[in-house]
């Protein structure tokens, strides 16, 4: 039965399993972070596999995570400070990343130390569809991810989970959303100053449905919406975990920054279920690979 080693980050509060690339098939993977997300296993809302030397990062089920993205960057600069003990601590650290999902590479920046990080991400921006559905409705098509943004005061949101979920379900049928690789139902409201956001992702090939505590990709396609059709160009959106994510997209709508904290949860060894193949032996020393 093959150890895998993972390491566990909180970016926002959304969060995220790392595991070494090479320590699976690809094929196990969705099934690995469909066992290791449940609450008895290692809690958590996604799961990916990264390469560290190659600056790669692949979500279990193939679809593009923000969040994960900046988690991965700091990561990265953990690493990196690792490799270098005399590396003094509070130094900026930067990496240009390919992340499943988007066709372009990502550039982080992360400044921090021990367990806690900030990390921003500039993002190139190909041509976004936001089509307008009327009633409050929006969908968003991101490279490896949409979301149907749903503005609360004409889409409230039910306080019965259940109902909520099949709500989101009946959308996807509606939009025939249902073989994109991953979709999120964005509700949002403006309170005071603040935006907020309410986000319910669904992973197709984990096959998992999460209320998560902060979603990256929706908050900026929330401001990619509010850049588009209301001229704004800098937000902070507050996260159910009550972080906040910061997004600016540059006056040609080229590149967004977006930017957050980033906590270490968590390292160690996982026993993963029978049905999983063994690690093979070539594969010497990962476990100081995530």
């Amino acid at each position: 039965m093959p150890l895998l080693p993972f390491s566990k980050w909180n970016p926002a509060g959304n969060t995220t399993l790392f595991f070494p690339k090479d320590a699976l098939d690809p094929s196990l993977w969705p099934a690995l972070a469909a066992e290791t997300l449940k609450n008895q296993a290692l809690s958590a809302e996604q799961a990916g596999f990264v390469d560290i030397p190659g600056n790669t990062l692949t979500m279990a089920g193939g679809e593009f995570c923000l969040n994960a993205t900046l988690a991965f960057g700091a990561l990265l600069a953990r690493r990196e400070e690792e490799s270098k003990k005399n590396m003094e601590p509070g130094r900026t650290h930067t990496a240009r990343v390919t992340v499943s999902g988007w066709p372009e590479r990502i550039f982080l920046t992360c400044t921090g130390s021990s367990s806690t990080w900030h990390s921003r991400a500039q993002i190139p921006l190909p041509t976004i569809d936001c089509a307008d559905l009327g009633d409050g409705q929006c969908l968003v098509r991101l490279p490896g991810i949409s979301h149907l943004l749903l503005d609360r005061s004409k889409n409230p949101l039910e306080s019965d989970r259940d109902l909520a979920q099949a709500t989101f379900s009946q959308l996807r049928q509606r939009y025939q959303l249902e073989e994109e690789p991953c979709v999120g139902a964005i509700w949002w409201e403006k309170s005071a100053k603040m935006l907020r956001l309410t986000p319910l992702v669904f992973v197709r090939e984990t096959q998992t449905l999460v209320w998560e505590q902060a979603c990256g990709s929706g908050s900026l396609a929330l401001a990619l919406a509010l850049g588009q059709s209301q001229d704004i160009h800098e937000l902070s959106l507050q996260q159910p975990s009550g972080a906040l994510l910061h997004v600016v997209l540059n006056a040609s709508a080229q590149y967004a920054t977006v930017a957050g904290e980033v906590r270490l949860v968590a390292e160690g060894m996982y026993w993963p279920g029978h049905h999983f193949a063994s690690i093979p032996p070539t594969h010497k020393g990962i476990e100081a690979s995530c």
